[in-house]
């Protein structure tokens, strides 16, 4: 990962993680919730223009949007329209396809499950057929208990280390964040500066 803004991000938890258990787990979920945007905008800004305005349509959604959930629901569902011309193919075919036991979309997927379990209490084993869009729907469902429900303090720990393996997984080996990255400003005099937000 040469992100600079998720590097930013892993030093925060880092910090937190030896202050509290709670800041530990605070910090996790704000990281998975920026990670969560950044994928969402990154592929509805990639859709092609259309006569349908696709891409605007979707945007409006999220400028709107009340919630995390909204967030991982427009990831799930982009790839469930066909006529969503999506250009970051290597994204895509890495949240579409289907992932097995062993590889890190899985796992990542998996420990999710496993926070979500412990949450609620009960044992709930994961979907044999998962891809990794699954893991926003799921963090989005963690990220809700955690402000809606009251966590013992002797789970806060456990979900913590299994949410940080997770949100590490995603960043370290989705492509979309191994990509450059740049933040382009053009001013008054259509001038534009670039600033790069990656380390190549």
């Amino acid at each position: 990962m040469n992100f600079n803004i998720l590097n930013k991000s892993k030093e925060k938890i880092e910090h937190a993680k030896h202050f509290s258990d709670l800041d530990f787990l605070d910090s996790l979920i704000k990281t998975g919730e920026l990670v969560t945007k950044i994928t969402a905008l990154a592929l509805v800004s990639s859709i092609e223009p259309s006569p349908q305005k696709f891409s605007y349509r979707l945007k409006y959604k999220l400028v709107r949007a009340d919630g995390i959930g909204e967030w991982a629901s427009i990831i799930y569902d982009l790839f469930s329209n066909v006529n969503y011309k999506i250009n970051l193919s290597e994204e895509k075919l890495e949240l579409s396809s289907s992932l097995k036991n062993g590889d890190w979309g899985f796992d990542a997927v998996t420990k999710l499950q496993e926070i979500i379990n412990l949450i609620n209490g009960k044992e709930e084993k994961i979907a044999t057929k998962i891809t990794l869009r699954d893991w926003f729907k799921k963090f989005a469902e963690i990220r809700n208990a955690s402000a809606h429900q009251r966590i013992s303090r002797d789970k806060i720990k456990a979900i913590s280390l299994k949410l940080e393996f997770s949100i590490n997984a995603l960043m370290e080996n989705f492509n979309l964040f191994n990509r450059s990255w740049f933040y382009l400003h053009k001013n008054i005099s259509n001038a534009i500066s670039i600033v790069p937000l990656s380390e190549s």
